[in-house]
């Protein structure tokens, strides 16, 4: 016979062993006494359920609201539509707000709802009900977007050279990066403790002979023979005379851009139909320290998943927000015509490359062209001063050495796009997208 489903009530008590939440274990601790617990039946520190909704509940209210209705349609002959809620019910709500399950989830959930203090007679709109979903919301960006856009102005118009203004702003959105860290379990399947799984930094130490990828189109017979025979000069990065402006780098300023794989490296040079690239693999001569903004997404700080209740939650949201979209920026494509709009970026690695104490010795970003390939930067460590006539190599400014007999010659015979289509709703006269891959301007 199947045992009886346990009741709760708000009046039975939650310790502070039972609640995985550091902080949220913290406030319980200050306001806790001595209960049995009704999770694991040990005397300890703890509150009510119901004391626990009342805990909950500011930080529901600051990072949560109703979701938006949306019209859903019928079929292709039918013009009938009816209003949706988006988001979640209350219940996932409290779950993800606690970062746990609990088995009297469902007891917390009524205890909000009991002690909404919305008068419905007065005419009040409860703000927690059963039949309410409820979606995220936006956490504020809009300081950090008026520093970058004010260092982009002064950049512009009043100082060509390092800005102190630059340097305070990037000293404050990269202080502690080299504390961040996630742990990634060996496969899909694996769920093992994290002392099982293998741990992550943003930053990567990579050992001398870390093989990389480069490539050079080849539009004509003469190119792809001239690359073939002097790859150490002809797919080295151009001499300074001869470098355009790029997200990261002026113009004249010598950069090493390539990839972790052939694929990536090919699909970057967005070669036209017919047409041929050469590439080669050069490795690494010394150990270097390589920023990877990729990693950013999943990373926190000393390995520890942010907390709704830890004081400072909103502003490391907006900073990792914001670290994400300048990931994204450097990831698109140059646009000619564009390039006093990346005079920004090129200070940013000018400040991660020579400033920034530790520095790096590159980035690492998410190719817009390959699906999960990574694109190689790499700065140069060296003075040009030694490289006089056409016959230098350029690699004489990198850590890296030219791979022998490594060149290839490739024609592009068709592209694939993937252009999926993005659901969107309509908030006070504003689109939003629901594309996790789009991060919209928040200015407010």
């Amino acid at each position: 016979m199947a045992e009886p489903e346990k009741t709760y009530h708000e009046d039975d008590a939650v310790c502070v062993d039972c609640i995985e939440d550091e902080a949220l274990r913290e406030l319980v601790r200050a306001e806790g006494h001595d209960h049995t617990c009704v999770e694991c039946g040990e005397t300890n520190t703890a509150v009510s359920i119901k004391d626990l909704a009342a805990l909950i509940d500011p930080y529901i209210r600051e990072h949560y609201e109703p979701g938006p209705y949306e019209p859903q349609y019928g079929s292709v002959d039918d013009d009938s539509h009816w209003e949706e809620q988006q988001g979640d019910d209350l219940s996932h709500v409290v779950q993800g707000i606690v970062g746990q399950y609990f088995e009297f989830n469902d007891t917390l959930v009524g205890a909000l709802i009991d002690n909404d203090q919305a008068d419905i007679s007065d005419g009040d709109e409860p703000f927690y009900a059963p039949d309410i979903n409820y979606v995220e919301t936006s956490v504020y960006v809009g300081h950090l977007l008026a520093e970058w856009r004010a260092i982009s102005s002064e950049l512009r118009k009043e100082r060509r050279f390092f800005s102190d203004y630059a340097r305070q702003f990037f000293d404050s959105l990269f202080a502690g990066i080299e504390d961040l860290w996630f742990n990634e379990p060996k496969n899909d399947q694996d769920f093992a403790p994290s002392s099982e799984q293998k741990k992550h930094g943003v930053i990567q130490e990579w050992p001398a002979g870390t093989m990389l990828y480069r490539t050079r189109r080849a539009d004509t017979w003469e190119d792809y023979t001239r690359l073939v025979l002097k790859p150490t000069v002809e797919l080295a990065p151009p001499p300074s005379r001869y470098a355009r402006v790029g997200r990261m780098n002026a113009e004249g300023v010598t950069i090493f851009y390539g990839a972790l794989d052939a694929e990536t490296c090919l699909a970057e040079m967005r070669s036209f139909i017919g047409g041929y690239t050469v590439l080669a693999r050069f490795e690494t001569n010394k150990a270097l320290r390589v920023l990877d903004f990729s990693r950013l997404d999943k990373a926190y700080w000393d390995g520890k998943p942010l907390s709704y209740f830890q004081d400072d939650f909103n502003e490391q949201v907006a900073r990792r927000k914001f670290l994400r979209r300048i990931h994204n920026l450097i990831s698109e494509p140059v646009i000619p015509g564009h390039e006093d709009e990346y005079l920004i970026t090129q200070v940013l690695v000018e400040y991660l490359a020579y400033v920034r104490s530790p520095n790096f010795d590159g980035l690492l970003f998410a190719s817009t062209q390959c699906e999960g390939g990574t694109n190689v930067v790499l700065f140069p460590k060296h003075a040009d001063a030694a490289l006089e006539n056409e016959s230098d190599s350029t690699l004489m400014r990198f850590p890296l050495k030219y791979v022998d007999n490594s060149v290839e010659i490739y024609r592009t015979r068709g592209i694939k796009y993937n252009i999926p289509k993005v659901d969107f709703f309509l908030r006070d006269g504003r689109v939003h997208l629901y594309d996790r891959d789009y991060e919209e301007d928040d200015d407010g």
